[in-house]
């Protein structure tokens, strides 16, 4: 079987992207089964090699000064799908660069701006869709203005997955939203949850080896992943701990106020935590790679995901697999990886107080953090193990295929 796969970047580890993460992870565990895959990436960084990528900026049209026109006039007169028809054009350019001895059997690719929907028309091959987070979901989460564009967006992404053959979701929480969103029955929709990292146990969170004043964030600060949830909560409890210490690993990309402004993360602290011997011990390291975080997570005594929406949370799973003792919100999909007190605790979405209880319970209580966080690593292991994840794919590609060849035939 031969499988290629729509990323919006690569390396793995130069991105900071749950979905480019999803393939990767997915990719070793199919390549263990016999399946062959290739994928189509959106932005590739640096020179490689990789040899099995496809870097969609570099696959161009026979018909360049065609192309440049039709951009122009699609630009114009219909923006809001303008970046649904060149992606369309650039993957199905990108098909047509994949060597001779690979031909897929079948494509997947996520939702966003509903550019499957004009995939599907351009290549003859059978789509997968993976949805990833719909808009009417992440960017009501992140606070974007309900314009337009973001109407519109919604509608083309609905459409799409409407009419998508094959349709698969990391979880129960994210099918039933779409279902009830769009008002449709997706039949033949699958869950299958996100593969979790692979981790020995000799590179797993110890407590014995952690600091126990070290809390640590990972995600970007903005509205959806719940930064200033993390701060508030943090703030609350260090007034009381002075040495206690938060680490915010990720991107400043503004808290949206839901106006179409926002509100970065130097300025937030000036303004949100007033006592200085608490914001001093508030450190922002940025963006890491995916080589660096891993130390972070053993050094921290408590992770914490703060999300207010999670359509699965590739940064709840890793941390799980790690064994870090994790404080995550009971938003969309985190439930169905967290089973609070088994292996991990849950709080109140978007509650800043119930976060800091629990937070402060798990740095009391260092035994029970010991206890859930080995928990999660063999929860990881055996729920979400790449081949775990790989062989349930695998089966739902096959029947995609065997039923495209059917509809073939017919």
């Amino acid at each position: 079987m031969k499988v290629a796969m729509v990323s919006p970047g690569w390396p793995p580890a130069a991105c900071a992207n749950g979905i480019v993460t999803y393939v990767h992870l997915l990719r070793e565990g199919l390549k263990k089964i016999g399946v062959d895959t290739r994928v189509l990436s959106s932005h590739v960084e640096g020179t490689g090699p990789y040899p099995d990528i496809i870097d969609l900026t570099r696959c161009g049209s026979r018909f360049y000064v065609a192309d440049k026109v039709r951009n122009r006039v699609i630009s114009h007169f219909l923006p809001h799908d303008f970046l649904a028809y060149r992606g369309a054009r650039s993957i199905a350019n990108g098909l047509r660069h994949l060597k001779p001895g690979f031909y897929p059997d079948l494509l997947e690719m996520e939702e966003s701006f509903g550019t499957v929907g004009l995939v599907s028309k351009r290549v003859r091959v059978p789509l997968v869709l993976r949805m990833h987070g719909p808009w009417f979901l992440t960017g009501g989460a992140l606070g974007a203005p309900r314009d337009e564009s973001f109407r519109h967006r919604v509608a083309i992404e609905g459409k799409a997955i409407s009419r998508a053959k094959a349709v698969t979701s990391p979880s129960k929480d994210l099918l039933e939203r779409v279902r009830r969103e769009y008002e449709i029955e997706l039949p033949y929709a699958e869950v299958i949850p996100n593969p979790a990292p692979v981790v020995d146990n000799g590179a797993r969170w110890k407590l014995a080896s952690c600091d126990p004043d070290l809390v640590l964030f990972v995600g970007r600060f903005d509205r959806l992943k719940g930064g200033d949830l993390v701060i508030e909560a943090f703030s609350t409890i260090a007034a009381n701990r002075p040495s206690l210490k938060l680490m915010f690993v990720g991107p400043d990309r503004g808290l949206e106020d839901g106006r179409g402004g926002s509100i970065g993360l130097k300025e937030y602290l000036s303004a949100q935590v007033p006592d200085l011997s608490v914001r001093s011990r508030i450190q922002h390291l940025g963006q890491m790679s995916a080589e660096e975080i891993p130390e972070w997570r053993r050094k921290a005594r408590v992770t914490i995901v703060a999300s207010r929406f999670e359509v699965f949370g590739m940064v709840t799973l890793e941390a799980l697999a790690f064994g870090s003792p994790l404080v995550a919100a009971r938003a969309g999909g985190t439930s169905e990886i967290v089973a609070h007190e088994e292996n991990g605790f849950l709080f109140e979405k978007g509650n800043a107080s119930d976060l800091a209880h629990w937070l402060a319970t798990m740095l009391d209580q260092p035994q029970l953090a010991a206890k859930l966080g080995e928990r999660a690593a063999t929860d990881a292991e055996f729920r979400f193990g790449p081949d775990v994840i790989a062989s349930r794919m695998k089966q739902c590609y096959e029947r995609v295929i065997v039923e495209n060849g059917s509809r073939a035939r017919a």
